[in-house]
């Protein structure tokens, strides 16, 4: 008859390590929409127009937070051939005293700009408290 061993008994755990950082966003919506807005600023060409497939879609806009849920950046993404343009915010609707980023509250209304090359588009709207990731 053979020996019989104990063996103690042995588990073994997998935990999950994230290979990739994933940044919590809050979306913001232009709702300058559908209107010919060029001309009414000295850096926007007469032809600026903003479309609701861009523009006006909720979420075209993000404002990335950190870890302590404060923004550091806002992005206009998913331009029409243009790449992902930075946004400069500002204080209110005249576009003169520039906003900082980590201010903007979830549910402000804010203002701000993003430029291409000679062309500069002027937006405006809410900032929503709801929180995408990217």
């Amino acid at each position: 008859m053979g020996k019989i061993a104990w063996v103690q008994p042995l588990a073994t755990v997998q935990q999950f390590v994230a290979n990739e950082y994933v940044a919590a966003c809050w979306n913001v919506k232009c709702d300058v929409v559908g209107v010919k807005v060029g001309g009414g600023y000295p850096d926007e060409p007469s032809d600026t127009t903003h479309r609701a497939a861009f523009c006006g879609a909720d979420g075209h806009y993000q404002i990335e937070l950190n870890d302590n849920n404060v923004p550091v950046s806002m992005t206009e993404i998913k331009t029409d051939k243009l790449g992902d343009l930075p946004c400069t915010l500002y204080e209110d609707g005249s576009y003169t005293k520039k906003k900082e980023i980590a201010t903007v509250k979830s549910g402000d209304y804010i203002y701000w700009t993003t430029s291409s090359g000679k062309r500069t588009w002027h937006h405006h709207g809410p900032v929503s408290g709801t929180s995408n990731h990217s």
